[in-house]
């Protein structure tokens, strides 16, 4: 064995030694190690410390979060906000979008989240909107392009700018309300940030006698059905109301130009067969005898 292998053994042998001494002093002395295990932990406590990442808490809505005056807000149906009339709005597409309200923890500040909307019900806003000539088509909004902690309502119209959408309905099921089912919603011209309607649907639905009112406290099944029904007459009747506003809308609007149209062109588009080799035949030089 070589000098430095016995010196690296007597090393080792020591550390051992070292080791079993102040283990046997601890065990003798059960204070010496609380303590020691106590400023232990009191450094690493010190060190290091667990923080959750900020959150928003889940809030009922209310027209403020939808850029809508509360008093406006109160009326039931549709009230009507600015009545300017308007100058090449349409032909426009619509931007529907559902949104539901949250507080931030550390401030306070209420924001908006796009609300998960289901497919069927999408499809229904865009039947509603199929026999108006003046509105081209209806985008149905996400989270793409926005804030994931929250946005305000002014972002959504932003957004809905760039799906070059120039109207944009914002509307929210209230959870806060006596009512069976609650909706609010406000229209917006998304180009001139202009207020053009407010909207506010409850829903109370009576039951036929005393009896069926008892069976559905009882019967928790048949109130969760009870409470669909309710909701999605108030969103039916929130489709017609948006419907109806935006056809008085287009009707008050103004073409963005008064002077016809310099594109002109002498070949009808249809019937398509008509004529359809005339494209083909090419014309004699004038000096041609």
């Amino acid at each position: 064995m070589t000098r430095f292998a016995v010196n690296n053994l007597k090393a080792v042998n020591s550390m051992k030694q070292l080791v079993s001494s102040f283990a046997l002093r601890l065990r003798r002395s059960p204070a010496v190690f609380v303590a020691l295990m106590t400023a232990v932990g009191c450094a690493r406590s010190n060190s290091w410390k667990y923080e959750p990442a900020p959150h928003a808490d889940i809030v009922s809505i209310v027209p403020a979060d939808l850029g809508v005056d509360a008093k406006a807000a109160q009326e039931q149906g549709s009230s009507p906000g600015d009545e300017a009339e308007s100058q090449g709005r349409f032909p426009s597409a619509v931007a529907v979008v559902q949104v539901s309200a949250c507080m931030r923890a550390s401030d306070g500040v209420r924001l908006l989240h796009v609300a998960d909307t289901a497919t069927e019900r999408k499809v229904h806003w865009g039947h509603a909107m199929d026999q108006l000539a003046p509105v081209r088509e209806v985008v149905f909004m996400d989270q793409y392009g926005l804030d994931p902690r929250g946005f305000q309502h002014r972002d959504l119209l932003r957004s809905a700018l760039d799906a070059e959408c120039t109207l944009c309905l914002i509307f929210a099921r209230v959870e806060d309300t006596e009512l069976h089912a609650e909706y609010v919603g406000a229209l917006w011209d998304a180009a001139g940030v202009r207020l053009l309607a407010t909207y506010r649907v409850p829903v109370l639905l009576t039951p036929l006698d005393v009896d069926e009112q008892d069976e559905m406290e009882k019967d928790g099944q048949l109130k969760e059905k009870w409470l669909y029904e309710a909701d999605f007459r108030a969103e039916a009747d929130l489709r017609r109301l948006v419907r109806d506003d935006i056809w008085d809308l287009a009707l008050r609007d103004q073409p963005a130009s008064t002077r016809p149209s310099p594109w002109r062109t002498d070949n009808p588009l249809l019937p398509r067969d008509r004529g359809r080799w005339r494209y083909l035949l090419v014309p004699p030089r004038p000096d041609t005898p």
